[in-house]
């Protein structure tokens, strides 16, 4: 059974207006691609002040995804209404000490250790939207921006896809669930072109989900 997006995530979009989105060290395909479509989904509901942030460079096979080139690799000086960590659930995966928000909210599809769990941080945490059984954190997103009801234009599409294809193993590993197949069906037309993708990333990297 899917896990639901709690209505504190939801509200936390709607009801703010600058945000920061953070990927985890040495950024693979789900993080960047779920990062940059997030905040493209983010400006097609009037969000204008967003940032997308990653400690470590966008990896040269990935520098093709639309709007990869505003990646930025420091925390602004300006605090910012909400941080939202992607494909990661702890400040200590992003690499930063601290991200300079007035709240916290989390997506991903990996488990806290127990530890964690129990950190200031995670108690900081205001909203969060983690699901195991996902194939990507790409999922997780493709499911908030639907609950917005978003439309998916080709760059959401490109870097969703790319999500998906990178923590499936291009549809190889045993998380290909329906639900991702169904969502890349989705994804191709609202305009992704998957051999593109497939030639200029499979090729070289492998990826573990």
């Amino acid at each position: 059974m899917k896990t639901k997006i709690s209505s504190d995530l939801l509200n936390l979009i709607k009801n703010n207006h600058s945000f920061l989105i953070v990927g985890h060290i040495n950024p693979e395909g789900d993080s960047i691609g779920s990062s940059l479509a997030l905040a493209s989904g983010l400006h097609k509901i009037g969000k204008k002040d967003v940032r997308v942030v990653s400690r470590d460079p966008v990896p040269e096979n990935l520098k093709f995804l639309p709007l990869s080139r505003l990646v930025t690799h420091k925390i602004p000086r300006k605090k910012y209404d909400v941080a939202i960590l992607v494909d990661c659930n702890h400040i200590e995966r992003t690499g930063f000490e601290s991200l300079n928000s007035v709240k916290t909210a989390v997506i991903d599809h990996h488990v806290l250790p127990d530890k964690a769990d129990r950190s200031d941080f995670c108690k900081s945490v205001s909203a969060s939207f983690i699901d195991p059984d996902a194939a990507a954190a790409g999922l997780l997103v493709y499911r908030v921006l639907s609950a917005l009801n978003i439309n998916f234009d080709k760059n959401i599409a490109t870097n969703l896809y790319t999500a998906l294809l990178v923590d499936t193993g291009g549809f190889r590993y045993s998380n290909s669930s329906p639900e991702a197949l169904k969502a890349a069906s989705e994804l191709v037309k609202s305009g992704a072109v998957p051999w593109k993708y497939q030639r200029r990333y499979m090729k070289t990297v492998r990826s573990v989900p």
